[in-house]
């Protein structure tokens, strides 16, 4: 038997879209549409992730375990009516849904936004470091043409 976890080093880093796009691979390469069910792919996203890293304290809401938490906003219109919760997660999800994140306990996100930290400030660099990336890159030959990105 082969475990298989789920992860990104994208650059967008969106873990739900991630979870869809091993889901209608899975489903395709089988092609069967009960391959990869939202309940195996979340569980390869969670506990099967944990355990592949060697980390037991990790994917599960347990005594003992890590107090890393991701809280959903499920009354948003597009993840309604939920009648199955890990389904809506998996397929209707996005990483713009998120409304709390907790790490070892603490709420480092709360209504969607970045605690003690100026989010306009973050994005304004991180901008502006990518499009220098993507200028020395391409002044290197490392893209063609069809990759250069649009301008602002």
């Amino acid at each position: 038997m082969v475990k298989v976890g789920l992860g990104t080093d994208a650059e967008r880093m969106d873990f739900f879209s991630q979870m869809r796009a091993t889901g209608f691979a899975s489903k395709q390469a089988f092609g069967a549409g009960n391959a990869a069910t939202a309940a195996e792919l979340f569980h390869a996203a969670t506990i099967t992730s944990a355990d592949i890293l060697r980390r037991p304290d990790l994917g599960r809401l347990e005594p003992g375990r890590t107090a890393d938490l991701v809280v959903v906003d499920a009354m948003k219109a597009h993840l309604q009516p939920i009648r199955d919760p890990i389904r809506s997660l998996v397929w209707y999800a996005s990483s713009a849904d998120i409304d709390t994140v907790i790490i070892g306990g603490k709420p480092v996100v709360r209504n969607g936004r970045l605690e003690g930290v100026d989010e306009s400030t973050v994005v304004r660099k991180g901008r502006d470091v990518t499009w220098r990336l993507w200028e020395e890159s391409k002044r290197r030959g490392h893209f063609p043409a069809e990759a250069e990105p649009a301008s602002l």
